[in-house]
């Protein structure tokens, strides 16, 4: 009787092991499943976020593209318009000149809206004429000699953004963001006796930063999503929040990440200002440019 009593509670003994053993085996097969369910969403996500940024990016690049070929269509034509060119390089300029000239830079900024002034510079006669408002004109005239003497030391790219501060006819202090584009042609200017050896005449068309931030950000549609078009030194040329304007980013980590990488592109999850962020870049040699996209990663 003892025996058979022993037995059986061998019997349950085992089938209880059987299926404590069998529990484990489903629990174990469903936390890998669930484990490789994750991964594979999470991965699957991130796929969705990193195509969708980058195709956000792209619409950036391509509006911008658009901007660039647009302005140096516009420069160009200056450049070599039969009015403005004699008044970039003639040693002597008539009050005829300085009027002709006048009406034809103002024309070409009213005819395109993101033009904020047009400068041009001779050196010969070390000498600015502009179509900007006489109330600042001394803030911006300062302002174009000093990245016209920067670009011609090779410190800066053409594309140039610039924070203007200066006093309006009622005395307050007021802010223009505006990217100088610088057009020179080097090889003219150094076969030409300049009296003012350091700096190139050339021609500046400014633009407005806001105008150009509203034209990239109606076109990606994303209010969590900030993208920036930085210069090889970190500069920010472009800002879609036109909070970091004119500053510059090289000493934060993941720019340092980007200007320090070897491929033209690329994508990373990385600390941004303390929020893990999803940042997409591309550097785009015709623009000379850097551009990112950066959109929060939860």
């Amino acid at each position: 009787m003892l025996l058979k009593i022993k037995n059986k509670f061998k019997i349950r003994s085992t089938s209880a092991k059987v299926i404590v053993s069998y529990l484990l085996l489903v629990v174990m097969i469903i936390s890998i499943l669930s484990v490789i369910l994750y991964y594979t969403f999470m991965k699957t996500s991130l796929d969705i976020i990193e195509l969708n940024c980058s195709e956000k990016l792209g619409q950036s690049v391509n509006i911008t593209k658009f901007i660039r070929n647009h302005i140096y269509a516009s420069g160009s034509q200056l450049m070599n318009d039969e009015v403005v060119k004699p008044i970039i390089y003639k040693d002597e300029i008539s009050i005829l000149d300085q009027y002709n000239v006048s009406m034809k830079i103002k024309k070409a900024m009213f005819a395109d809206p993101i033009i904020q002034s047009i400068y041009i510079y001779n050196s010969k006669a070390n000498v600015l004429f502009s179509n900007i408002d006489t109330d600042k004109k001394v803030f911006f005239d300062e302002e174009m000699r000093s990245i016209l003497s920067k670009y011609n030391n090779k410190s800066t790219s053409p594309y140039i953004p610039i924070k203007v501060k200066y006093k309006d006819m009622n005395g307050k202090n007021s802010t223009e963001n505006i990217i100088s584009v610088i057009f020179s042609d080097l090889e003219y200017s150094s076969n030409t006796n300049n009296t003012n050896n350091n700096l190139n005449s050339s021609l500046i068309i400014n633009l407005k930063a806001d105008e150009i931030q509203t034209t990239i950000a109606s076109s990606v549609q994303d209010d969590k999503l900030i993208t920036l078009i930085m210069d090889e030194e970190g500069t920010v040329i472009f800002d879609s929040t036109l909070d970091g304007f004119s500053s510059n980013k090289k000493s934060s980590e993941y720019i340092i990440e980007i200007m320090n990488s070897n491929v033209s592109e690329g994508i990373n999850i990385r600390d941004v200002e303390g929020s893990k962020s999803l940042v997409v870049y591309k550097r785009m040699e015709e623009i000379e440019g850097i551009f990112v996209s950066i959109s929060p990663f939860n």
